[in-house]
């Protein structure tokens, strides 16, 4: 009966359930950002969306499936590169005291994840100029270099993105995927009047993800945890954490690895231009 009486005597309109969703959006730190993952994977998608549509329009098929291989093998190198220390991150971090021990835990992944993705840009590299299907990247100098250095700087994204995950700050998170994601439309179209082809695609992508990682490094400086870029602490930091990598390596591959090997097995099996139709 009091239930009663309270719900006629406090009616639920739309705009106080609205009120009260904001409310709980604020003090629920788990549901805030929840809710900025959510948003961020939506407007990534959305817009990857609307950038591969421009491609499709101003670019040649050929050349869009060939940069859509190299965006898959590239995110694949990462993905097996990079060892499990995003997740690594996001389990140790929140127990690390700030300065010292959270820089060297923060930079520990950093250095260790963009060697090995270093080395395995160079095995990939070998791997795909060994196939006629990408040809054009074999012989193009530019390519070479933009996809060498586009491996760490796609893991260092990954990475920072786990910094801000672990501090439960992802707000920072969809600020640079953002930012990441509206620069490289822009950067699609404006380098069309250069008409360097595929290449074109591919460095609105890199120098977008530069950008967007460029910010999210003074985003980290300013989570008040005294952040600094030092290698002091690094070799014994990552003789502590070794044993919880495995793990989460092999399940961070085996949930997206096979997603961005089925380009790459369209592109050598049938051609750049197939997979663009695919993709």
């Amino acid at each position: 009966m009091v239930t009663s009486e309270n719900t006629q005597n406090n009616p639920q309109t739309p705009l106080s359930t609205l009120f009260g969703l904001i409310k709980r959006v604020r003090d629920d730190s788990l549901l805030r950002n929840s809710l900025f993952i959510m948003l961020t994977s939506g407007i990534g998608s959305a817009t990857g969306y609307l950038y591969w549509v421009i491609a499709a329009r101003t670019y040649s098929a050929s050349d869009v499936g060939l940069v859509s291989a190299i965006i898959s093998a590239m995110t694949l190198t990462s993905i097996l590169s990079i060892l499990g220390f995003g997740s690594t991150i996001v389990q140790n971090l929140p127990h690390r005291a700030a300065g010292r021990d959270w820089s060297a835990t923060v930079n520990t992944a950093l250095v260790a994840a963009s060697v090995t993705s270093l080395l395995g840009g160079v095995v990939a590299v070998t791997i795909l100029i060994s196939s006629p299907q990408f040809g054009t990247m074999a012989n193009n100098t530019a390519y070479l270099a933009a996809f060498l250095f586009s491996i760490p700087l796609w893991t260092a994204s990954t990475l920072v993105d786990a910094v801000f995950t672990a501090e439960r700050v992802t707000g920072n998170m969809l600020v640079r995927n953002l930012i990441f994601s509206i620069l490289k439309i822009v950067l699609l179209v404006a380098l069309i009047p250069f008409h360097i082809g595929g290449l074109g695609i591919f460095l609105s992508w890199i120098i977008s993800a530069a950008v967007g990682v460029g910010i999210a490094f003074v985003l980290i400086r300013r989570l008040g945890r005294s952040y600094r870029f030092t290698l002091r602490g690094v070799w014994q930091q990552l003789r502590g954490i070794n044993t919880s990598l495995i793990g989460h390596h092999f399940i961070n591959i085996s949930g997206a690895a096979p997603m961005y090997m089925l380009p790459l097995f369209v592109t050598v099996r049938l051609s750049a231009a197939n997979n663009a139709y695919f993709a």
